[in-house]
């Protein structure tokens, strides 16, 4: 805005700069017109006329003798010496220290000249407007040439005056808009001064936190215009809190989870040197086994929280990729299970070929650990794993187990959290299940099974056509 109104107060210079100088040239050029008719009438009468007096104002008091001298000396202009200085009527010298010439063209002799002008010409004898040096005095000029190339008038005004006269004149009209400014960006500031106070003040509120402070800020007089900001923050400091409290939560149920298989592992670890009991190795193995499972999860768990999307997507085929981690899961699975794979063999989804490993195994381990080796009714303990294209991508694992009470189901996807404790599991891989879900914004569903039998089904539908 500052610089606006400077680029407008110089344009308004400008433009009156401009103006005042036309104006001027306007005069100079009627001055001339003026005393070119003024010669005319003097030469028509063939002696000075009353309006023009050259070497004294005119009292009134002449008799018949000093009308005919003037008659016989001054029957025209050229009789006039160069050196007299006449005097003009202020219709005409205006006091703006205008000088003029009239020079005799033929002869190019001065016949007259004001008290203000040189004796040697102030411009060229070509008509028109010049700026022109005499001496260490600076002119604007315009000279007029009557038809008959006989009289030449130059009128001239000295451009220090000149320029004294348009600096006051656009001082005068520049100031009070100056000022204007001056006091309309004074009020301005002062608004605007007072429109930030409610900003300063959430700055202010914001900085004197500490880092570990998230309770919502509290403005009661806040205009309506700032509160959509507190709000914001507030929620913003609410997320941040709930995301503190997840990872306390995370890390508390984390060192808990850890610290059973490594006591188990550093009690049989420490029994098996005093007994020197070879018999305790596979156990103290099992257990190591154990812990590092968890530990694998949870770095997986971490690993996914840490990522806000997906990068490096790929095409990846499902079916392909279920027959890997069922046969990765045969050759370490510690329970005699059926797992059967149906499907589309091309179903494909974007994203990384070790995501969906992930996602499956966990889906695939979760059903194995819920599955018993046999049946109420004596058959062996299977799961089934469909891929589907129905007509986006989809994943649906059904087991043999009990199933799951209708009140756990909704927790069952929550870190550490076991449904039965009876079952070896460390609560966490329904929870990656879900992570990876959500990184793919795809719907995931656990519910018990519906078709007539026992167990639980977990189903993954895939937002993405293929």
């Amino acid at each position: 805005m500052v610089l606006a109104g400077i680029l407008a107060a110089t344009q308004l210079a400008i433009g009156v700069r401009k103006e005042m100088r036309e104006l001027i040239d306007a005069n100079l050029m009627q001055y001339a017109s003026s005393l070119y008719m003024l010669e005319q009438q003097v030469q028509g009468y063939g002696h000075v006329s009353e309006p023009l007096n050259l070497d004294k104002h005119d009292d009134g008091d002449h008799d018949d003798d000093d009308e005919d001298k003037k008659d016989e000396s001054h029957n025209n202009l050229s009789a006039i010496k160069p050196t007299a200085k006449p005097k003009v009527s202020s219709e005409f010298y205006s006091g703006y220290a205008v000088a003029f010439q009239i020079w005799d063209m033929p002869t190019a002799q001065l016949i007259i000249r004001s008290a203000s002008a040189p004796e040697s010409p102030l411009t060229t004898f070509a008509q028109g407007f010049s700026d022109q040096t005499v001496g260490d005095r600076q002119w604007r000029t315009y000279v007029h040439v009557d038809r008959e190339q006989r009289r030449v008038i130059m009128v001239a005004q000295e451009q220090l005056l000149t320029n004294h006269l348009i600096q006051e004149i656009v001082t005068r009209l520049i100031s009070p808009i100056a000022l204007g400014f001056i006091l309309l960006l004074g009020l301005f500031y002062a608004l605007i001064r007072r429109s930030l106070r409610p900003l300063e003040a959430l700055n202010q509120a914001v900085a004197s936190r500490s880092p570990i402070d998230l309770r919502p800020i509290e403005l009661p007089h806040a205009p309506k215009e700032i509160a959509p900001v507190v709000h914001s923050i507030n929620t913003l400091m609410q997320s941040l809190e709930e995301s503190l409290n997840k990872e306390r939560h995370f890390t508390g149920n984390a060192a808990h989870e850890l610290r059973t298989p490594l006591s188990v592992i550093d009690t049989l670890t420490q029994t098996a040197i005093k007994t020197q009991d070879l018999s305790l190795l596979p156990k103290i193995k099992s257990a190591t086994d154990h812990a590092r499972r968890q530990i694998e999860q949870l770095l997986t768990l971490a690993r996914l929280d840490a990522n806000a999307g997906l990068s490096q997507v790929q095409t990846v085929n499902l079916y392909t990729c279920a027959q890997t981690v069922i046969a990765d899961l045969f050759n370490i699975r510690r329970k005699n299970v059926e797992i059967q794979l149906h499907g589309d063999a091309n179903t494909t989804v974007q994203s990384t070929q070790e995501l969906m490993y992930i996602l499956l195994k966990n889906i695939i381990e979760n059903a194995i650990t819920h599955t018993p080796e046999r049946t109420p009714d004596g058959a062996l303990g299977s799961i089934h794993v469909h891929i589907e294209q129905t007509p986006t991508p989809q994943i649906r694992v059904t087991d043999s187990g009990s199933g799951i009470a209708p009140e756990q189901l909704q927790r069952i996807t929550e870190r550490f959290y076991r449904a039965e404790q009876k079952h070896d599991g460390f609560g966490i891989g329904l929870s990656i299940v879900q992570r990876i879900c959500q990184l793919h914004q795809a719907q995931l569903t656990i519910a018990n099974r519906t078709d007539g039998h026992s167990g639980l089904e977990v189903r993954i539908i895939f937002d993405e056509p293929h």
